[in-house]
């Protein structure tokens, strides 16, 4: 009897309890953290120069690392609103899972392929002012941004809304946090480019997900 009562204990204990919901909970506070760290000191292609180029070779370190935990922050979200929402809501994180797993995939790429244009600041063999013209040429030239990164983004634009849809038809959280997570999203979208701006502004939403990571774990 003590045997099978035990099973059964083992059995109901809830999906999100214990490790997982741990880790999922540490990856989504990681994630943050490098998404912050990218933002203040990563590369920001759009207004990058050669001189910037030169005075910020360790902005390579920043962008990798801290997108590669941004990356692993956002999978971990979309793991913790599936093991969330159970019954009403449960098809939205569904979608949020598939949506935000391929922007998530897009991102990344879209982000590792600009560090290369890093070297450019410190390489001898043509002049500074050549160096520009042929940064600015790449950029012109660059499909990454319209093939790559504008699909991504769309796509976890898309998760953000379906995430929000999802938590609010579940009840499975504090209204306050889907309500966060939204308007957050919104401010990042509207002052993204990256700064101590889009770095305060984007504190919002990973308050948010770390409550949402937080619920997985108590859960």
């Amino acid at each position: 009897m003590t045997t099978i009562q035990a099973t059964a204990a083992t059995v109901d204990t809830p999906r999100g309890s214990g490790t997982r919901g741990l880790l999922l909970l540490v990856a989504i506070v990681l994630g943050g953290l490098g998404n912050l760290a990218n933002l203040l000191a990563g590369y920001n292609g759009d207004h990058v120069r050669i001189a910037w180029l030169a005075d910020h070779q360790s902005a390579w370190i920043a962008a990798t690392y801290g997108t590669a935990l941004n990356v692993l922050g956002i999978l971990a979200l979309l793991a913790a609103v599936c093991t969330l929402v159970r019954g009403r809501g449960a098809a939205w994180a569904t979608v949020s899972l598939a949506v935000g797993a391929l922007g998530t995939a897009l991102y990344a790429v879209s982000a590792a392929i600009p560090m290369a244009l890093l070297g450019l600041g410190t390489q001898t063999t043509v002049p500074a002012a050549d160096a520009e013209a042929l940064l600015e040429y790449v950029r012109d030239q660059d499909l990454t941004q319209v093939g790559v990164a504008f699909p991504g983004f769309l796509l976890l634009l898309v998760a953000q809304i379906t995430i929000t849809v999802a938590l609010v038809r579940s009840r499975a959280l504090p209204a306050w946090v889907p309500i966060l997570f939204i308007v957050g999203g919104v401010l990042a979208v509207l002052f993204a480019g990256g700064g101590p701006l889009s770095a305060l502004l984007a504190l919002p939403q990973y308050v948010a997900m770390v409550a949402i990571g937080w619920h997985a774990h108590r859960s």
